[in-house]
């Protein structure tokens, strides 16, 4: 049986409606003593409580500090509590404290508080002690930018692959939210694998340390990331001109590779196509786009070996060009979507060893057989 105690007197209850800052501090300090000694009757708890809840309310910070380090990180403090002063208390001096300190508090009430989108709420959520894969997915899908900084940078939040994913979709270019990501724990492989071609310098070192990446398959696939880049940056409406210049800049730079014009004809662009191999093999233009429509394929392959094209790699690409013939009458020469997902079936056709739901994907891995075997590809 819990030994009544005397809970507040009437000099207390003095102090509590005065003026006097000091006072009250000392009220609410020998208040939660009480409350955290775990002796209170039911009628004292009561009491108590709501006691907390004015001095929430209480515009005197100092008070409202008390009641933070007296109770913010007390494992015993109840939900109901702990709900009504972040609901009802400042928002920095109570609510923000008590929201990253909490045991108390389920999911459903941090999913709660998530949903009212305030940053400063949702920062203090991502900073607790531990974070489930269910309020983290959350605040990757609800939050602000700072937010997720704060997510990524909490070890104790637990982040699903799928979260990860989300992440970088959402801030591909954020090197400070890659920059956490990449120094946590434990990432899963395929995450990684992503993460390392989306990094520079150091923390690309780190990583490949980390998890014991082959050096050269992460080269690997930076470079395909490089080129995959490349090619997105062309919009269908600029002028040749500009395409043009771009190919000298890219064979200046040594980027000019096989593997980065079988990737533009792979995705239907065959403006690309033609000034690269017009740059590779000295001949004009529009004599490359005669050949392109017209040419036969012992005319293409002399083309392809005079533009330095490895044979096995020429392989690929007269499949491709193969299919673009095929399809140039039906499929809009600025429709690559459906161009891509129809070649992307006759390579998966020839090839009946291979799976894949990406052409990209896809091209990474006929590329990397490409360096390594001299298999025919027939058309």
């Amino acid at each position: 049986m819990k030994k009544s105690l005397p809970l507040i007197g009437l000099e207390d209850i003095q102090r509590l409606r005065g003026g006097d800052v000091d006072g009250k501090v000392d009220v609410v300090s020998k208040i939660a003593v009480h409350y955290k000694s775990n002796t209170l009757a039911p009628t004292e708890l009561k009491i108590a409580e709501e006691i907390f809840r004015i001095a929430a309310l209480e515009g005197a910070s100092m008070v409202q500090k008390i009641l933070v380090d007296s109770l913010a990180d007390y494992p015993g403090l109840s939900r109901e509590i702990a709900r009504d002063l972040i609901k009802h208390g400042d928002i920095y001096t109570v609510a923000i404290p008590f929201l990253k300190n909490t045991e108390s508090l389920t999911d459903r009430d941090l999913l709660e508080i998530i949903e009212l989108h305030c940053p400063q709420r949702q920062k203090a959520i991502a900073s607790r002690k531990h974070v489930s894969t269910r309020i983290s997915e959350a605040l990757i899908d609800k939050g602000i930018r700072d937010v997720v900084a704060v997510l990524t940078a909490n070890i104790g939040a637990q982040i699903s692959e799928t979260g990860y994913n989300k992440i970088l979709d959402k801030f591909p270019e954020d090197d400070g939210i890659k920059g956490n990501l990449a120094v946590r724990p434990k990432l899963p492989p395929a995450f990684v694998e992503r993460l390392v071609v989306m990094v520079a310098g150091n923390l690309r070192e780190q990583l490949v340390a980390k998890y014991n990446i082959d050096p050269e398959l992460a080269r690997q696939a930076v470079s395909q990331a490089q080129e995959r880049a490349t090619l997105t940056i062309i919009h269908p409406g600029a002028p040749d001109s500009y395409v043009e210049r771009l190919i000298k800049h890219l064979k200046l730079n040594h980027r000019l590779t096989d593997s980065l014009i079988f990737r533009s004809i792979c995705s239907g662009d065959t403006r690309f196509f033609a000034y690269a191999l017009s740059e590779r093999s000295g001949l004009p233009v529009m004599n490359i786009r005669h050949l392109l429509n017209e040419g036969g394929d012992d005319v293409m392959r002399k083309l392809y070996q005079k533009s330095g094209i490895h044979k096995t790699i020429a392989d690929l690409m007269s499949i491709a060009l193969v299919m673009y013939r095929e399809t140039r009458n039906e499929i809009a020469e600025e429709d690559y979507e459906r161009f891509s997902r129809r070649l992307l079936e006759r390579l998966l056709t020839n090839q009946m060893h291979l799976d894949s739901d990406n052409l990209d994907h896809l091209v990474d891995r006929l590329m990397q057989s490409s360096k390594n075997s001299a298999l025919s590809w027939p058309v």
